[in-house]
């Protein structure tokens, strides 16, 4: 009961304090996609390369290997420990703050995932990937032993191209090309599929999950064991164009749109 009014007063509270979003600040920025982690740090990535800089864009770090292709996704969730995704490849590299690698370059051939959609890390300290062989969410330990395995989403009567997977609070998150979620428990347990709207993105924040859809419009969504979702409108970005990805950080959203770095306060 006491969870349920938190959430009820999250909801409102953010839904209050997003409505009043303004423009503070644009900067021009030559990037694929970026993310900040818990200390507001920005990684902004461009092809093979990584730069990391600080809040007020001053270069900490930089890191490139042109021998794995380019970047696929990177996952700040602990900033000691930077996670990189290699699609071409099928590889993941550790960085810690300064991009020093933490340990061997781990091919994920090696431990018969031939085929990986996409990967994160978990706040056990290991890390989930999504396997396209079986369709399904694997949890890896740091002996690259698989210790969890999700229900596959075989069941489908179509077929999944999984883009993101995500893990927050007691919920794992897969979205796909198409705008769907998939949920699933933290063990793995397949909950429901989520397409209520069509999501471009979906990020942790404040142990809440935000999305953003098609049309530019931000939500706030909570998963449910039950399959009974909320999600709640909070902001409109009609003023700006396409969305490459987004980030929040303490009172401000950071839109990456048309080669520019768009920065709202709320």
């Amino acid at each position: 009961m006491k969870k349920f009014i938190f959430l009820t007063f999250f909801l409102f509270y953010l839904t209050r304090i997003f409505a009043q979003l303004e423009i503070v600040a644009e900067t021009d920025i030559s990037a694929d996609f970026f993310s900040i982690d818990k200390f507001g740090n920005f990684y902004f990535v461009k092809g093979d390369n990584i730069i990391k800089t600080d809040k007020n864009f001053n270069t900490i770090a930089e890191f490139s290997d042109k021998s794995k292709g380019n970047i696929g996704s990177i996952d700040a969730l602990d900033p000691f420990r930077l996670m990189i995704f290699y699609p071409q490849f099928n590889s993941i590299v550790f960085l810690d703050k300064v991009f020093n690698q933490l340990r061997s370059t781990i091919f994920l051939d090696d431990i018969e995932s031939l085929s990986v959609a996409a990967v994160c890390s978990s706040n056990s300290g290991s890390f989930r990937i999504f396997n396209n062989n079986c369709n399904c969410i694997q949890l890896i330990d740091n002996n690259l032993r698989i210790i969890q395995r999700s229900s596959s989403l075989n069941f489908l009567s179509f077929n999944v191209k999984i883009t993101k997977i995500l893990e927050t609070n007691d919920y794992v998150l897969a979205l796909d090309d198409t705008g769907n979620i998939y949920i699933f428990d933290i063990f793995g347990t397949f909950i429901s599929v989520f397409n209520d709207v069509k999501t471009k993105d979906v990020i942790s924040y404040r142990n809440s999950v935000i999305i953003i859809d098609n049309q530019n419009t931000i939500y706030i969504f909570n998963p449910s064991a039950k399959g009974k979702h909320e999600i709640q409108k909070i902001a409109e970005l009609n003023n700006v164009k396409e969305i490459t990805s987004f980030a929040i950080y303490e009172n401000q959203i950071f839109i990456l749109s048309d080669k520019r770095l768009i920065i709202f306060r709320f």
